[in-house]
């Protein structure tokens, strides 16, 4: 099946990219259960405690957020195929945090449609936006050392060939901040700014609405994914709704439907003539029982 090969390709991908391993069996989770078939939309977290201390982690196949709590942090994550999104929010203690944290909200889905031509042209818009310590982000800006790991990865694959990625990485070296498309670097559309009330957050944004690029018109797939893990004294950060992605067509016969129920290209249906008659005869029956209510 073509949607089953994309995902194959999708998870070599991951593993390809070096993402971590919680990562990489969540994927293999969703790609195992048959009843998912070729969407499936899930997020996990997880708190590595010290031994014997069993680790704090929770997960959720659906759109709600799932969140674990241990000593004044908490880490959240969500991944909602419904609105093509995916989020983290991670909440850390004055002090820093010395336990392992980690956590991963993906979901994939495969899209089928219509066409005159074999490929069909196909874009993009992708937005994010959240906040993150200003500390982390000074440290970037001025490139000086970080303080323990922190790694915050967002990843979207269309198709074959077109990838977008977001990250923010550390590792007791200057912090990087990167972001690609089609190997096309474009962090400059990656914006920072301060918080006007609250001067230990500074809040990072960017909608990038991708070139068109061509697609089998018979059918693609599609794939969001972030993941992060981070030790030491991690950075808080708020992205827990905002990494999003809508696709679209510049042409107007072009349409899609994916597995999980998004649509592009499809407008609604205009009512036939019968079905405006029968809404016409109903708005007359109602009419008519208010006026028999009404006192003589």
């Amino acid at each position: 099946m073509l949607a089953s090969a994309r995902l194959k390709r999708f998870i070599m991908g991951l593993i390809r990219t070096g993402l971590c391993g919680s990562l990489l069996g969540l994927v293999a989770l969703g790609y195992c259960q048959p009843a998912l078939a070729a969407s499936f939309s899930q997020a996990q977290v997880r708190i590595s405690n010290s031994f014997p201390n069993p680790d704090d982690s929770a997960s959720t196949d659906g759109p709600n957020v799932v969140s674990v709590s241990n000593s004044g942090v908490t880490l959240s994550a969500q991944s909602d195929i419904g609105s093509g999104s995916v989020g983290l929010q991670v909440e850390v203690p004055a002090g820093g945090y010395g336990n392992n944290l980690s956590s991963s909200a993906t979901w994939s889905d495969g899209w089928t449609g219509t066409s005159l031509t074999a490929t069909s042209p196909i874009g993009a818009v992708i937005t994010l936006d959240g906040s993150i310590d200003t500390t982390f982000y000074d440290a970037w800006v001025s490139g000086t050392n970080w303080n323990g790991y922190f790694s915050l990865l967002f990843r979207y694959e269309v198709g074959d060939d077109q990838t977008f990625q977001v990250s923010m990485a550390a590792d007791s070296e200057a912090p990087n901040i990167s972001a690609f498309f089609d190997r096309t670097n474009i962090t400059a559309n990656l914006i920072f700014t301060p918080d006007a009330t609250d001067p230990t957050r500074t809040h990072f944004s960017m909608s990038y609405a991708t070139p068109v690029f061509a697609m089998a018109s018979g059918g693609f797939f599609d794939a969001l994914t972030l993941s992060y893990q981070s030790s030491g004294q991690p950075p808080s950060v708020d992205a827990i709704h905002t990494f999003r992605t809508q696709l679209g067509s510049p042409d107007p016969t072009v349409s899609f439907s994916s597995d999980s129920g998004r649509t592009f290209g499809i407008p609604a249906p205009e009512p036939s003539t019968a079905e405006l008659e029968a809404i016409a005869l109903a708005g007359i029956a109602v009419a008519a029982v208010c006026r028999s209510m009404l006192p003589a």
